[in-house]
């Protein structure tokens, strides 16, 4: 006989609704610096103690408005060529960067971790989850010869990804819709030469 399964309680739900729309509302407003664990209780009506018990450091609080503001990224293919695997992966976040949510929210995360030691981590898990997709697909491209033996994956990820970055955070523009695929063609030319 299968063990019974246990319903989520609907208040701890309801809690941890309450705590990511208030977080998510301050960091829509006024950044990553909005977010403190007082400003949450007094939009949220949820007590400080229930948060910090669901939420022990406000660096949490912060990243569960992230992770209900930003998509996750796309999971790569496990299968196909080299460029249609980096394009699956790529095309989808050209939406999303151009949205307007993108480039305020991901300026607050880096300029707000440079100045608070706090959010570094945080800092660190968004870049981690931005890269994991396309190292993915880089390193099993190595290891079908696709690329060369000794690609640095990191540098592959940052020619990939930097320019979008720079497009839409640098200089504000929205992405063109072919520009990750013009990335992507410049990206497998010089690193297949």
């Amino acid at each position: 006989m299968a063990p019974e399964r246990r319903r989520p309680d609907p208040r701890l739900e309801r809690t941890r609704t309450a705590v990511t729309s208030a977080a998510s509302d301050l960091l829509l407003a006024g950044g990553v610096r909005a977010v403190t664990i007082e400003a949450v209780v007094e939009a949220s009506g949820v007590a400080r103690s229930t948060i910090y018990r669901h939420w022990p450091t406000r660096s949490e609080v912060v990243a569960a408005a992230f992770a209900r503001l930003l998509p996750p990224t796309t999971p790569p293919p496990a299968e196909g060529k080299l460029a249609d695997r980096l394009r699956a992966v790529m095309t989808p976040r050209v939406p999303e960067m151009n949205g307007t949510r993108y480039v305020p929210l991901v300026s607050s995360l880096l300029g707000e971790a440079a100045r608070d030691p706090e959010l570094a981590d945080l800092r660190e898990q968004f870049v981690r989850t931005q890269q994991a997709p396309l190292l993915a697909v880089l390193g099993d491209a190595v290891d079908a010869g696709e690329l060369p033996a000794g690609t640095d994956l990191d540098e592959a990820t940052s020619t990939l990804l930097g320019p979008l970055l720079f497009e839409r955070l640098i200089l504000g523009r929205e992405i063109d819709p072919g520009f990750a695929d013009r990335t992507i063609d410049g990206f497998l030319a010089h690193a297949r030469a």
